[in-house]
């Protein structure tokens, strides 16, 4: 369990001492599953490509309203080679950062306590280099500006202010 005075992060299921991502193998299977985004992912994004929101976001009505888009059942930002357009940009959302971790549900005390599982049947696991504290702190950063941005949503949905409204006045 790792935390500090505004997270905790609870780290469930089988410790993980070893992983290294190995998209070939799994064909990026997590990049095929429905991925959230927050508003400073949508900035970062439209920075980084050139891209307007519409080209990649999906409005949705989870606590989260923002997903990207898919295209043939895998992320629009998945190349035909399984390699992520966004990796090497700076632009890659938060959730996708904190991964071979994903996100199990949040819930608010005292202080936030963030529960989050290793991905199973991921090919990376046992492969590669240590997984280290380091990684682990940075999991833990991810985490904190994740939650920060979970509040700033909640205060503009708490204002009734539309979703769309919402993507104009941040970007």
């Amino acid at each position: 369990m790792l935390s500090g005075t505004n997270i905790m992060i609870v780290l469930l299921g089988k410790p993980i001492k070893n992983w290294e991502c190995i998209y070939e193998d799994c064909e990026a299977s997590c990049c095929r599953t429905r991925r959230e985004i927050t508003l400073l992912d949508i900035k970062r994004i439209v920075e980084a490509t050139g891209k307007q929101p519409e080209d990649f976001v999906s409005i949705t009505t989870g606590y989260i309203p923002y997903t990207l888009k898919r295209k043939d059942g895998k992320c629009v930002f998945l190349t035909e080679n399984y390699q992520c357009v966004l990796h090497d940009s700076g632009a890659k959302p938060i959730l996708c950062k904190m991964y071979p971790f994903m996100l199990q549900k949040i819930l608010y005390g005292d202080e936030p306590i963030m529960f989050i599982s290793p991905v199973q049947d991921c090919p990376g696991y046992g492969r590669g280099p240590p997984f280290t504290k380091e990684t682990l702190d940075e999991i833990k950063r991810q985490g904190k500006v994740y939650l920060a941005e979970l509040r700033r949503i909640a205060r503009y949905k708490k204002r009734r202010v539309r979703l769309e409204e919402i993507l104009q006045k941040e970007l």
